[in-house]
C-alpha cells in the first residue's frame, strides 16, 4: 500500500485498522509530489490511501500522478472532514472510494471490493491485449512467411548460378584461365546467398501460420533459430555461449516453441546493457533430463527484483520500459509451455543475473516420412528418368534441366495449364517437379487434376516450395505423402531427391511387373 499522507500518527490508525482486519501490510509513506513520483515505481503497488489536503500536496494532485503512470489501482481517498460536494467531485476526477477517517469501518470492505474489482479490469484488459498481441502475431507471421517465398524463388537462381559459375571456371577444361580474385569473389557471393538462405529458414520458424498440432520438433534447431534472430540483440551485449547435448524429439509446435526462446533470449539480451560484451554472457543450455527435455537461458544482467519474480509470468509484470516491452511476453510463454504439458520457472543466478528453465516432456515422436537424404540410403545405381518441371519462374525451369539434364531427359513448362495440356498428349513421365505455389492454378490444384485424369501419376509428382505460407499448402503438404523440397536448394540436394524418388518409382515398377 502507498499512503500519500503527512501525518505519521494518521498512517499508523490506517495501517492498525487493516492489521486487525488480518492483513500483513507493507506500505510507505510519502507527503509530496516528488516522493510521490520516487515511489511508483519503486513497488507493484496494489492500493493507494491518499490524504485531501496536506501542507505540500493534495489529493488532486496525486490522482493528476497516478493518471500520468496510467496505473489501475484502486485510489481510495481518506479525509478528516469534507463536504458531500468535495467527495463527488473527487469520485468524478477518478477516485475509487471516499472514507472518513473518524469512520473507518468501510476501509477494508472498500479496499477489498476495489482490488477484486481492480483485478477483474486486469482479467479482461490481460484477455483484450493477448487477443490484439496473438493477431498482431499471425499477421506478422504470414507477411514473414509470404516474403520468404519471395525471396526464395530468385535466391534459388541466383545460388544455381553461382555454383555452376564456379563449377565451369573451375574446371581443368575451362576455355580460357580465371584467376583466384573471380573465384574468391564468386565463392563469396554463393557463402552471402547461403546465408541469406540460413535467415529464411529461421524466419520460418517464426511464421505463425501452421496449426498448433504437435508434431516432431527438433530442439536444437528451434534454439538455433531463435539465437539466429535474436542475434543483433545479443551481439553488442555479450558473448553467447551454446552447450548443446543430444535431445530426442519431441511432440510439439515448432513455430510456438520458437516464441518462447525467442522471447526469453530478447530479454535476457535486453537485461543487459550495450557496450560491455566482454563482461557479459548469455549462455543456452539443452539437456535430456530422465523424461525431459530442459533448456536453461541465463545472463549476467541485472536480474529480477524478488518481488517482481514472484508474479513474474502473470500478465503486465515487467521490469521494462513502457517503450521495451508490455509485459505479456512471459505470461504467453508460460501457456505455451503449459500447453505441451512443460514447466517454465525463474531463479537468480549466484553471482550476478537470471536463468530462465523450460522443461517439456519427451515422449518419443514417429520418425518423419520426409525422405532422408543420406547418402547411406541411395541406391547404387540411379535409375535414369523422364521429368517434366513445372515452375512460373522460367529461370528455375532453366536452372533445374540444366543441372539434371546429365542424368536425365528434361520437359520444362511454366504453368500448370501448359502441364495439362502437355499430359493430355505425352503422359510418359517418370517424375513431376511440380511448384507449390503459382498463379491462376497451383500445385495443389495440379494434384487434384492429375489424381482424376492420370492416377498412376499422382505418386510420381516431388514438390518444390519456396515456403508454404497460407494454411491450405501447409495441410497439403502434412497430408499427402508425396516428398517435397524447399528452395533455395543446392545442386547435389536436388539431385539425390530425384535419384531416390526415382528409385521408389522404378521399386513399384518392378513389384508391379
Amino acid at each position: 500500500m502507498l499512503l500519500v499522507e503527512d501525518s505519521q500518527d494518521d498512517a499508523e490508525i490506517l495501517i492498525e485498522e487493516l492489521r486487525a482486519a488480518g492483513y500483513a501490510v507493507d506500505y510507505l509513506r510519502v507527503d509530496t509530489e516528488a516522493a510521490l513520483r520516487a515511489a511508483l515505481p519503486q513497488r507493484p503497488w496494489q492500493v493507494v490511501l491518499c490524504d485531501i489536503a496536506m501542507p505540500q500536496f493534495d489529493a488532486w494532485s496525486a490522482l493528476k500522478v497516478i493518471r500520468e503512470w496510467q496505473l489501475d489501482v484502486p485510489f481510495i481517498v481518506v479525509s478528516g472532514s469534507v463536504g458531500e460536494e468535495t467527495a463527488i467531485r473527487m469520485m468524478k476526477a477518478g477516485a475509487h472510494d471516499f472514507l472518513l477517517k473518524h469512520n473507518l469501518s468501510r476501509l477494508v470492505p472498500a479496499i477489498e471490493r476495489e482490488l477484486r474489482e481492480a483485478a477483474v479490469r486486469a482479467e479482461s484488459t490481460a484477455l483484450r491485449e493477448q487477443l490484439l498481441l496473438s493477431d498482431r502475431l499471425v499477421q506478422v507471421g504470414t507477411l514473414a512467411a509470404s516474403v520468404a517465398h519471395e525471396i526464395n524463388n530468385p535466391l534459388t537462381y541466383v545460388m544455381g548460378n553461382l555454383e555452376y559459375a564456379l563449377h565451369e571456371l573451375s574446371s581443368p577444361v575451362c576455355a580460357s584461365p580465371v584467376s583466384d580474385r573471380v573465384i574468391e569473389a564468386l565463392s563469396t557471393a554463393l557463402e552471402g546467398s547461403r546465408r541469406i538462405r540460413a535467415t529464411t529458414e529461421d524466419l520460418r520458424v517464426f511464421a505463425r501460420t501452421d496449426d498448433a498440432r504437435p508434431r516432431p520438433v527438433d530442439l536444437k534447431r528451434v534454439l538455433e533459430s531463435a539465437i539466429n534472430m535474436a542475434g543483433i540483440q545479443i551481439r553488442y551485449r555479450a558473448k553467447l555461449v551454446k552447450d548443446f547435448d543430444e535431445v530426442p524429439a519431441l511432440a510439439a509446435n515448432e513455430n510456438r516453441l520458437g516464441q518462447v526462446f525467442l522471447n526469453l533470449l530478447v530479454n535476457a539480451a535486453q537485461a543487459i546493457p550495450e557496450g560491455h560484451t566482454a563482461e557479459h554472457e548469455i549462455r543456452v543450455r539443452l539437456r535430456a533430463i530422465n523424461d525431459q527435455a530442459e533448456v536453461q537461458i541465463s545472463d549476467t544482467g541485472r536480474g529480477i527484483p524478488p518481488e517482481v519474480r514472484k508474479r513474474l509470468f502473470q500478465p503486465f509484470v515487467t521490469t521494462k520500459s513502457k517503450e521495451e516491452g508490455t509485459g505479456l511476453g512471459l505470461s504467453i510463454c508460460r501457456r505455451i509451455v503449459q500447453d505441451y504439458r512443460g514447466e517454465i520457472s525463474a531463479r537468480p543466478n549466484a553471482d550476478r543475473g537470471t536463468t530462465f528453465v523450460v522443461r517439456l516432456p519427451l515422449p518419443l515422436c514417429a520418425a518423419s516420412s520426409a525422405y532422408s537424404l543420406s547418402s547411406s540410403t541411395l541406391p547404387y545405381e540411379a535409375p535414369r528418368g523422364r521429368i517434366l518441371v513445372i515452375d512460373d519462374e522460367p529461370e528455375i525451369v532453366d536452372l533445374i534441366r540444366r543441372e539434371l539434364r546429365t542424368q536425365h531427359e528434361l520437359v520444362g513448362v511454366t504453368s500448370c495449364r501448359a502441364a495439362l495440356a502437355l499430359l493430355a498428349k505425352d503422359s510418359a513421365f517418370d517424375l513431376i517437379l511440380c511448384d507449390l505455389m503459382m498463379p491462376v492454378m497451383n500445385g495443389m490444384q495440379l494434384y487434384a487434376e492429375i489424381e482424376r485424369s492420370h492416377p498412376a501419376l499422382v505418386k510420381r509428382m516431388v514438390f518444390i516450395t519456396g515456403g508454404a505460407f497460407t494454411q491450405a499448402a501447409l495441410q497439403f503438404l502434412a497430408t499427402v505423402p508425396n516428398p517435397n523440397i524447399t528452395k533455395p536448394f543446392e545442386a547435389d540436394t536436388l539431385a539425390k531427391l530425384v535419384r531416390m524418388a526415382l528409385a521408389r518409382v522404378s521399386g513399384r515398377r518392378r513389384v508391379a511387373s
